[in-house]
């Protein structure tokens, strides 16, 4: 996974910047998507995260599992953390991240063979990541926030609306 950057609009480029190399045939990345953290009030403002799919192939060549990666760099993407695992699930894809204005850093994605759309969440700039504790922890508000900052306008209910009606019509 390798990003460029420009200082001038597009005109001219610097680069490559590698965020994290394989030196095997067994695991290939797939779908990187990159958020910045521009947030007035975030911790992180200027913190760039790029998360992405890292397919991996057993010893047979057949496919073993897909876990969700995500990097962030504070030096404008000249140097990256290491790599951590932010979903718990060995099949994921399709990974989209998105920071809150106050910093807060979520990722959707799908996991696989269960056709299910999860989301995971960072509250300390992508060095931990948590699944659906949020939800309890916020009361719901982040998978409303989340579904906001993606332009959903209709979700499907899951435990998170155990809260009630009265509290759903509150957060949304």
């Amino acid at each position: 996974v390798v990003v460029h950057r420009s200082d001038d609009g597009g005109v001219t480029w610097e680069g490559p910047f590698v965020v994290d190399a394989s030196d095997t045939f067994r695991q290939s990345y797939d779908k990187n998507w990159m958020a910045i953290d521009t947030g007035a009030s975030s911790p992180h403002r200027g913190r760039i995260y790029v998360a992405w799919t890292n397919f991996i192939s057993g010893q047979s060549g057949s496919y073993s599992g897909s876990p969700l990666l995500i990097a962030h760099s504070d030096d404008r993407g000249v140097s990256w953390s290491e790599p951590v695992r932010a979903a718990r699930t060995r099949y994921a894809q399709g990974a989209i991240p998105m920071v809150t204005a106050n910093g807060v850093v979520h990722v959707v994605y799908t996991e696989l063979f269960k056709n299910i759309l999860r989301i995971t969440t960072s509250v300390d700039g992508g060095d931990t990541w948590q699944g659906s504790a949020t939800a309890l922890w916020t009361s719901a508000q982040d998978m409303v926030d989340a579904a906001k900052l993606l332009g959903v306008d209709l979700m499907t209910g899951h435990w998170e609306f155990t809260y009630g009606m009265e509290r759903v019509r509150e957060i949304v």
